[in-house]
C-alpha cells in the first residue's frame, strides 16, 4: 500500500520528536545537576569556603582537568602515532621497498588503534552530547525554515496549494454567495482532498482559488448576466460584457439615426444582474440574438437637442373708445415680434415626436400691437319703449334702411356690409337660433314682459338656444341667407305678442 505524503510526514515528525525529547532530557538533567551544585555552593557561605573547596571545587577542577586530558589524549596520541608511522614507513621503504612499507604502516596503525582506542571512547563521552546538541539545533532551524502547505485536489485533479483549509472554505463560500439560483432545487457542491506539500511554488489566495474552482465547475456553474425588462426575466447570457455592449449598441444606433446631437434611452426598465448562474439556466446564443433583435421589447426613446433662434410673438392689446365709430378699428401701435435663443429637446417615442423646452434666452423683446375699437353708436341708436325699457339699434355700422315695416313687409331691412356685427337690442334669452326657409339664419330673443326681437338673413350665428345675452352683445353677423337679395339684417319688434314698426322708435335712422 502506497504511503501518503501526510503519513510520511507524521512518522518523520514522530521520530524527530523522540530524538529531540531524549536530547532535551539529557540537557535538562545536566542543567539541573549544575544548578543544584551552584545553589549548594551559594548556601554554604564564605565561612565554609575552605571546606567547600576541598569537598567540591577541588573535585570539579580535577574533573575538568581530567576531561581536558581525556579530550586531548586521543589527539596527542594520534599526533605522536602519525609521526611514528611516518618514520617507520620511511625506514621500511628504504630497506624493503614500497609494498612492505605500506603493509607495515597499516599494521602499525592497526596496533595503535587497538592499544589506544579506549582514549577515543573516553573523549567521545564528552563530544557526543555536543554533537547531538548541534544536530538538534541544525534540524530545528532547517525544519522551521521550510514552507509547508496543503495541496488541494478536486476529482483527482490538482487545483493548487493553499495555506490552510480555511482558504478553500472561504473560496467556496464566495462562490455560493454569488450564485443566482433561478430554480428552487438548484444546488452546487464541491468536495476536495488535501495532501501535505513542502515548499510549493505558489500559494493561492481566496480570490484566485475561487476563480479556479469556477473554471473547473464550468459544466455546472459559470459567470453570466440575467436580463430583466420591467422586472421580468428575459434571458441569461454567459457573456455579460457582450450583452451589455449589445444593449448599448441598440441605443447608439437609434441615436445616430435620430441625427447629430441625439441620445437614446430605453423606455422600459432594462436591468442587467451579473452573477454566477447554473449552466442549465444559460440561454442559447440563438435565443439571445433573437431577443436582442426585437426593439419593441425594450422600447426606445430618442432625444435630439438643438439650439434655435425663435420668434417671440407680440400681443395685441385692444381698447374701446367712443372717439371712433362703432366697430371701426384703429391701429395705434404696430406690433413687432421679438427673438429668443431656445434650447429644445425633440423627444421621439413610438414614432411620435414632441418637443420640450430646456432653456429660453430672450434676445429682443417683442413690441405689443395696440388697437382701438370704436364704440360710438350712431345718433338716435337708443330708444325708450314705454313699459318695456330701452332698445338698441342692432347694426351700428349700417348703410341705410332699404325698407321699413309696412302692410307688405314685416320688419325693417337694415343694409350693411357682409359680416358686420348684429347686436342684441336688449337683455334677454335666446329662444330661437337656427334656419328658416325665408329668414335664413335667424335669431329670436325674448326680453321678458312680452317683448321679443327677431334678426334674420344672418351669415353667422354666435349664440345658441337657451343662452342669455346682454344688450349690446354681438349675437350674429350680417348676411344674405334665406329669401334675400342683398346683405342686410331683417329686424322685427314684438310687444305683447304684436309686431310693431321699428321706425316708431328710430325715426331718424
Amino acid at each position: 500500500m502506497r504511503m501518503q505524503p501526510a503519513d510520511m510526514a507524521r512518522r518523520a515528525g514522530g521520530a524527530l520528536g523522540q530524538a529531540a525529547y531524549r536530547l532535551g532530557f539529557w540537557g535538562e538533567r545536566t542543567a539541573c545537576d549544575l544548578a543544584r551544585a551552584v545553589r549548594w555552593l551559594g548556601s554554604r557561605g564564605a565561612v565554609r569556603g575552605r571546606a567547600a573547596h576541598k569537598r567540591f571545587l577541588h573535585p570539579v577542577a580535577a574533573g575538568f582537568a581530567a576531561a581536558g586530558r581525556d579530550l586531548a589524549a586521543p589527539f596527542a596520541r594520534l599526533a605522536h602515532g602519525v609521526g611514528s608511522i611516518r618514520d617507520f614507513v620511511r625506514a621500511e621503504w628504504q630497506e624493503h621497498g614500497a609494498p612492505r612499507a605500506l603493509v607495515g604502516g597499516l599494521l602499525y596503525f592497526y596496533r595503535g588503534v587497538r592499544r589506544y582506542g579506549h582514549l577515543a571512547v573516553r573523549a567521545g563521552r564528552y563530544v557526543m552530547p555536543l554533537l547531538a546538541l548541534a544536530v538538534f539545533v541544525f534540524t530545528v532551524r532547517h525544519t522551521l525554515s521550510r514552507s509547508f502547505s496543503l495541496a488541494v485536489e478536486v476529482n483527482g485533479e490538482l487545483v493548487g496549494y493553499v495555506e490552510s483549509e480555511n482558504v478553500l472554505e472561504a473560496a467556496k463560500n464566495t462562490l455560493q454567495q454569488n450564485i443566482v439560483s433561478l430554480g428552487q432545487d438548484d444546488q452546487w457542491q464541491i468536495t476536495a482532498d488535501y495532501t501535505l506539500a513542502v515548499d510549493p511554488d505558489e500559494l493561492l489566495d481566496q480570490k484566485t482559488l475561487a476563480r479556479t474552482l469556477l473554471e473547473m465547475s464550468h459544466n455546472e456553474i459559470q459567470p453570466g448576466a440575467a436580463l430583466y425588462v420591467d422586472g421580468q426575466l428575459v434571458l441569461v447570457s454567459d457573456d455579460a460584457p457582450g450583452l451589455r455592449q449589445a444593449l448599448q449598441a441598440m441605443k447608439t444606433t437609434a441615436a445616430e439615426n435620430a441625427g447629430q446631437g441625439s441620445a437614446a434611452e430605453f423606455i422600459r426598465d432594462v436591468e442587467l444582474q451579473e452573477g454566477i448562474y447554473f449552466t442549465s439556466d444559460i440561454s442559447s446564443e440563438t435565443a439571445v440574438q433573437q431577443t436582442l433583435s426585437d426593439p419593441d421589447l425594450f422600447g426606445l426613446r430618442t432625444v435630439r437637442r438643438a439650439v434655435e433662434i425663435r420668434e417671440i410673438p407680440y400681443e395685441t392689446i385692444t381698447t374701446h373708445s367712443e372717439d371712433y365709430r362703432w366697430g371701426s378699428k384703429q391701429t395705434v401701435q404696430a406690433g413687432q415680434a421679438g427673438s429668443a435663443q431656445v434650447t429644445v429637446d425633440y423627444v421621439t417615442e413610438n414614432g411620435v415626436t414632441t418637443e420640450q423646452i430646456v432653456e429660453s434666452v430672450t434676445l429682443t423683446e417683442p413690441v405689443n400691437e395696440e388697437i382701438v375699437i370704436g364704440s360710438r353708436m350712431p345718433a338716435g341708436s337708443l330708444a325708450e319703449v314705454s313699459g318695456y325699457g330701452t332698445l338698441l339699434w342692432p347694426v351700428p355700422n349700417y348703410k341705410y334702411v332699404s325698407r321699413w315695416m309696412s302692410s307688405g313687409h314685416t320688419g325693417a331691412d337694415i343694409c350693411a356690409n357682409a359680416g358686420q356685427d348684429i347686436l342684441a337690442a336688449a337683455d334677454g334669452r335666446v329662444v330661437t337660433a337656427g334656419w328658416h326657409y325665408s329668414y335664413g339664419n335667424y335669431i329670436i330673443l325674448d326680453h321678458g314682459n312680452g317683448m321679443r326681437t327677431l334678426y334674420a338673413h344672418c351669415s353667422k350665428l354666435y349664440v345658441s338656444y337657451g343662452q342669455y345675452v346682454s344688450q349690446e352683445d354681438v349675437i350674429g353677423a350680417v348676411g344674405n341667407t334665406g329669401n334675400s337679395f342683398g346683405n342686410h339684417c331683417h329686424w322685427e319688434i314684438y310687444l305683447g305678442g304684436r309686431r310693431v314698426s321699428a321706425r316708431n322708435y328710430f325715426p331718424s335712422m
